[in-house]
């Protein structure tokens, strides 16, 4: 009571400059329980699947997020009765492509239908496959799921926008450098599935909120001396290019399926 506030963002903002999304063209995704896109463009433009907030330096900030992680974390923890960490092991032994099909659904993104939940198809009664081996591919299903349902939005902003984007900053997970981390692994599907350049930041969320103070302040001369001061990168992210052949056709039909199968549960829906 009684403080008087000089400036201030959501956490998803903070988070896009602390990414480095800061000037027109810069694309970024948060990783955590939710996945949060941002995308700095110079104008609005309206979109089902898009909110913006007015960039705190220049232009805007076209967004959109849904639930990932904590997707995961239920799937993992309620499902199979498992850390995240350990299932997230389990899944790092499947064979790419071995996994169940995972179609991730969300009350965030207008992407999504919330009254249709989850879905997970291609499970069949194999008796080789071990109760272990059947846990490990419906969570590797589940982390591929996700990582497509980021990439959709890849393309929304290129066509929207007219632009290329050819690198994805992310924020979120485990270095690059920690090979046998589970995160790190999923990260590198997440980088292998895009198949674009990622730069993974340094969780640097408090940097990027007084970025534009600092700015605003003459702390800084410019963006890039307060990027080169403020914020830190942790590496950037190889891609599998095993993974990155196997998924890319997979992509588009990925979508075209989720679609088809959204639109017949909102049509026959009998819950």
């Amino acid at each position: 009571k009684g403080a008087e506030i000089y400036h201030g963002q959501t956490d998803g903002t903070a988070s896009a400059l602390a990414m480095g999304i800061l000037k027109p063209g810069d694309y970024g995704i948060a990783c955590g329980s939710t996945s949060v896109i941002k995308f700095c463009s110079k104008e609005i433009k309206p979109h089902e699947a898009i909110y913006y907030h007015k960039h705190p330096i220049k232009g805007y900030l076209a967004s959109a997020a849904f639930e990932s992680g904590i997707i995961l974390r239920w799937f993992a923890t309620r499902f199979l009765g498992l850390d995240q960490v350990n299932a997230l092991k389990m899944a790092m032994k499947v064979e790419p492509g071995k996994e169940y099909v995972f179609f991730p659904q969300d009350s965030r993104s207008p992407f999504f239908e919330p009254g249709l939940g989850c879905l997970v198809t291609n499970i069949c009664a194999e008796q080789s496959v071990s109760s272990e081996e059947a846990k490990a591919r419906l969570i590797r299903g589940v982390v591929v799921g996700l990582a497509l349902a980021e990439y959709i939005y890849i393309p929304l902003f290129e066509e929207l926008f007219n632009v290329k984007i050819n690198t994805v900053y992310l924020l979120g997970g485990g270095a690059p450098e920690e090979g046998e981390d589970p995160f790190a692994w999923w990260n590198k599907i997440r980088a292998s599935i895009w198949n674009r350049e990622v730069i993974q930041m340094e969780p640097r969320t408090t940097a990027g909120a007084i970025l534009p103070a600092a700015l605003e302040a003459r702390v800084y001369n410019n963006v890039e001396e307060a990027r080169e001061n403020l914020l830190r990168v942790q590496g950037k992210i190889e891609i599998d290019e095993t993974v990155a052949r196997l998924y890319h056709d997979k992509k588009e039909k990925f979508y075209k399926v989720w679609k088809e199968v959204r639109e017949v549960f909102k049509k026959y829906n009998y819950v």
